[in-house]
């Protein structure tokens, strides 16, 4: 290995040189045999030569187009890798990606884990400062800081990455870190388009790695007591649902990133507030059948989307919701609020981790059900990214069913339910499945 990654060609009949040859730590390289793996041959990275110097000489100046991305035969890291796994999760490298306003959360999900976390990385230096300052001060010394995040994948090569970056900047940020082999956990919304969101869940099933949206309210006791109760048949026949969020967002919020508020970044309140209970509707409900909303710009002139707006999704199994979302409320933070409506029962929950039980009845049983707390509990719930990390790590080293929300077809969905109700579509109700196409007349202003 040593030797393919420093020499400019090489010629040889050996097949397990071809592999060898064929990672990216070997792209430089070019390699000429008397028989040849065809999985080697894209790009010209390898050509057949006949034994004649002629020939050789020949091929050995042909051009070639190498894309590093493709790894028929792995990384080169495998033997990495499987060390990692058989010292357990402890020993799980772990790099964040974006040092803002969320990143405390993310730094203490990871510490609670038991994560090595190796690098932190953002393009402001006073923002890597500001994380290094969170860990404990013994462990500062082991974390190196980055501007770069290509270089940081390169060098450290994590196991996992945290992505908490604006909405709108994440798609190529994202598909390099699946690109590069690390699963990744990456901050809600997963994208602003469809093309952006099928581009990431396409590089993370090409690559075999986990992506994962953090959609921490799913690890909320109540949450997942209300999801139980829905598989079980408890409600009957669902009917409809309903969110309440409403909030106050000062201009100071939106100064303190330009990107909030945009459409090209950010999206409005349903997208950016709102998308955690849009994910918990869809995660109650099922697939939506069709979107459609009342938006309005109504104290914010300075922002270019919503910041009120009022939706309504009707999903395939018949049922109903209702999504209100505002940052307008006077003079701070109301209580945000759940409620399932169903034939045969009624739950409603509020507060800021929708823990304020105010009812839960059903045709044979009233109340919180008995045990549910200690059932459901989450050991560090915190903000919730201490569990949804420990499930993501727990997914990653067996077969356990996740209880995180993986970007798949479905996260897709539930994406697509806020930011088809962002723009103005003239006052016409939006379908499902999305296209391509839709994704396009989504974004016009």
């Amino acid at each position: 290995m040593h030797l393919t990654q420093h020499a400019k060609k090489i010629v040889t009949d050996s097949g397990g040189l071809q592999c060898k040859h064929s990672m990216p730590v070997c792209s430089a390289c070019s390699l000429w045999i008397m028989w040849v793996w065809p999985e080697t041959m894209v790009d010209n990275r390898n050509q057949l030569a006949r034994p004649d110097k002629n020939d050789i000489l020949k091929k050995l100046s042909a051009e070639q187009h190498i894309d590093p991305a493709y790894q028929p035969f792995g990384d080169g890291h495998a033997a990495e890798k499987i060390c990692d796994i058989l010292r357990g999760d402890k020993t799980m490298k772990y790099a964040l990606i974006g040092c803002g306003m969320i990143c405390a959360n993310h730094i203490r999900a990871a510490l609670e884990t038991g994560l090595e976390i190796v690098a932190l990385c953002d393009l402001v230096e006073e923002n890597r400062e500001k994380a290094l300052a969170m860990l404990p001060e013994e462990m500062r010394s082991g974390v190196k800081l980055y501007a770069d995040y290509r270089a940081m994948l390169s060098e450290q090569r994590p196991a996992l990455t945290a992505v908490a970056l604006g909405s709108g900047i994440k798609r190529q940020i994202v598909c390099d870190c699946l690109e590069a082999g690390t699963n990744v956990i990456v901050e809600k919304p997963v994208a602003l388009s469809l093309e952006d969101a099928d581009a990431m869940i396409e590089a993370a099933a090409k690559n075999g790695v986990k992506l994962c949206v953090n959609h921490q309210l799913r690890f909320c006791p109540s949450m997942r007591a209300l999801h139980a109760e829905v598989a079980d048949g408890s409600f009957g026949r669902l009917l409809h649902g309903a969110a309440q969020i409403r909030r106050n967002r000062n201009k100071a919020y939106f100064d303190a990133g330009k990107w909030r508020g945009t459409w090209k970044n950010d999206g409005g309140t349903l997208m950016n507030q709102c998308i955690h209970y849009t994910d918990l509707l869809q995660w109650m409900f099922g697939d939506a059948d069709e979107v459609f909303a009342y938006t309005d710009r109504l104290t914010h002139p300075y922002i270019e989307a919503e910041d009120m707006g009022l939706a309504l999704i009707r999903f395939k199994n018949g049922a109903y919701a209702t999504v209100e979302g505002t940052v307008n409320v006077y003079p701070n933070n109301l209580s945000d609020a759940l409620a399932v409506f169903g034939e045969t029962g009624t739950v409603s929950v509020s507060g800021k981790y929708l823990d304020q039980v105010e009812r839960w009845q059903f045709e044979k049983r009233h109340g919180f059900p008995s045990g549910a707390i200690e059932k459901y509990a989450v050991a560090d719930m915190g903000t919730g990214h201490t569990p949804l990390y420990r499930d993501m790590i727990d997914t990653r080293s067996n077969t356990t069913a996740s209880r995180s929300a993986p970007v798949s077809r479905g996260e897709r969905r539930s994406n697509s339910c806020s930011a088809y109700t962002n723009p103005p579509r003239g006052g016409k109700p939006v379908r499902f499945p999305l296209s391509r196409l839709d994704d396009g007349l989504c974004w016009e202003v």
